[in-house]
């Protein structure tokens, strides 16, 4: 994500329904959303990410669990840049339309726009991200056909 959201959905919890958080909700004109009660599927993505990510934390935190938010950056750079196996491609390969340089990546292609003018690199850029986003939906009906498969 990137900038401030159009739209904040949460469950009921205190720290979501407080007049603080409506309060900043309204200063920076975020749509307030709050899920109904006892209907866990609309917090289903969060809940999976959540569990991902804490599972994720207690890897790098096993000696020091008490710092654990100095390794949040890590873990979610490291979610956002695997790939995902529904998809078969990372989170930010998906927004970007290109895999992330990681540093230890020896060949990782550098700066394409420096080769290309604008309209060429948005045009490459545009027809990768199609292409990457034709692939995904198929990998998605996929995966579901095997999920239906196996829980019927």
């Amino acid at each position: 994500m990137h900038g401030s959201p159009l739209v904040f959905l949460s469950d009921q919890g205190g720290c979501f329904t407080s007049k603080l958080m409506q309060d900043i909700c309204d200063l920076l004109k975020i749509r307030k959303v709050k899920t109904t009660a006892y209907h866990p599927q609309c917090n289903g993505m969060v809940k999976c990410f959540n569990q991902t990510l804490i599972a994720q934390l207690k890897k790098y935190t096993a000696d020091h669990p008490d710092n654990w938010e100095h390794y949040l950056p890590y873990a979610v750079s490291a979610y956002n840049a695997t790939p995902h196996t529904a998809m078969r491609h990372s989170p930010f390969s998906l927004l970007r339309g290109y895999e992330p340089c990681i540093t230890f990546n020896y060949d990782c292609p550098r700066r394409l726009t420096l080769l290309l003018n604008y309209d060429a690199y948005q045009h490459i850029l545009t027809q990768a991200q199609l292409k990457m986003h034709e692939k995904v939906k198929t990998n998605l009906d996929k995966s579901a056909a095997v999920s239906k498969e196996y829980f019927d």
